[in-house]
């Protein structure tokens, strides 16, 4: 597991990722939170700007504190 969410994903729109800790991730990586991929384009600090529904995966709501993993292969 590379963090946790900081704060639960309400908007299966929403681009703004806030994370515990953004220390292991870096733009152009692929993060996988429960279902969903995630292409991260920007990191400020430990919020994450992003790409929905990433590899054919749904965009969807997440629980804080869900698990946030990084996938190894850019889609």
């Amino acid at each position: 597991m590379a963090t946790t969410l900081n704060g639960a994903i309400t908007d299966a729109a929403a681009t703004s990722v806030a994370v515990t800790s953004a220390t292991e991730l870096r733009a152009d990586q692929q993060i996988m939170v429960g279902s969903e991929k995630m292409t991260i384009s920007s990191i400020s600090s430990n919020t994450l700007t992003v790409s929905r529904g990433a590899g054919g995966t749904t965009a969807a709501t997440h629980s804080d504190g869900a698990s946030v993993l990084l996938f190894p292969v850019v889609d």
